[in-house]
């Protein structure tokens, strides 16, 4: 028999990320899991190095910390079923590198995951933050594509 007892939610804030979570939810009350969101700062944009900036990039290191705690316990409380435990984690990294760690950490046995669907050159150029955690991941991966309102019983 599957066992789940954790769900690692990547959120990024957008839509896309809402429809999975959503997704994940309705798992959770299937399971009796536990929703864990995760949001991970890219830290590519602080890479200043010791420069004139450094002290702006430190401000703005520590005030994405806080805006996106503020945003993860807002979708907490307003997309999170009552009823369904959940917690939430932000961290600074490259976002796949940083969903897979989450995951372990967390001992997580399912990541459900949206995609925006790149096609083309700019899916060969950027690649897919969900193809990359599908890769890389030691745990199954749910990967959720908009709508989802075709899966969705009412």
């Amino acid at each position: 028999m599957i066992k789940i007892e954790r769900i690692l939610v990547p959120i990024d804030f957008s839509e896309h990320s809402y429809d999975a979570l959503s997704y994940a939810a309705e798992l959770a009350k299937l399971f009796q899991a536990e929703i864990r969101l995760f949001h991970a700062i890219d830290d590519a944009i602080f890479l200043v190095g010791a420069s004139p900036y450094a002290t702006l990039a430190a401000a703005s290191h520590e005030s994405l910390l806080e805006d996106s705690r503020e945003a993860l316990t807002r979708c907490q409380q307003a997309r999170v079923p009552e009823g369904v435990k959940s917690s939430w984690d932000v961290a600074f990294g490259a976002p796949a590198e940083e969903i897979v760690r989450a995951a372990q950490v967390f001992d997580c046995q399912l990541i459900v995951i949206s995609t925006h669907g790149h096609t083309g050159l700019a899916h060969v150029l950027l690649g897919s933050v969900a193809e990359r955690v599908v890769r890389k991941s030691a745990c199954p991966v749910l990967v959720v594509k908009r709508p989802v309102s075709a899966f969705m019983a009412s």
